[in-house]
């Protein structure tokens, strides 16, 4: 997986996904990784608890999201792996 960037701070990253110890289990350097970033949706401006986590996407937020994952599967991306936030609206 290479670097992952945290608040700051470059780690090293096994292949497995998780933080590494002195680099083992690191890919070699010259691999290609391609990192792609999706942000959510657009969501609902509050939750009926008042908790930002628990806002859920509009139906315009999904409509929009569909679009997009439509074109991206028509492009070819298969991510080997996907990360994703604990709230409602990922």
């Amino acid at each position: 997986m290479g670097l992952r960037v945290s608040s700051g701070v470059a780690v090293s990253v096994c292949q497995s996904g998780r933080v590494c110890k002195n680099g083992a289990g690191v890919r070699p350097v010259g691999v290609r990784v391609t990192v792609y970033l999706l942000r959510h949706a657009i969501a609902e401006d509050r939750s009926a608890s008042g908790r930002d986590r628990d806002r859920v996407l509009t139906g315009e937020g999904i409509a929009k999201l569909e679009t997009v994952l439509r074109v991206a599967a028509k492009a070819g991306v298969k991510p080997e792996r996907i990360l994703a936030s604990p709230y409602q609206r990922t």
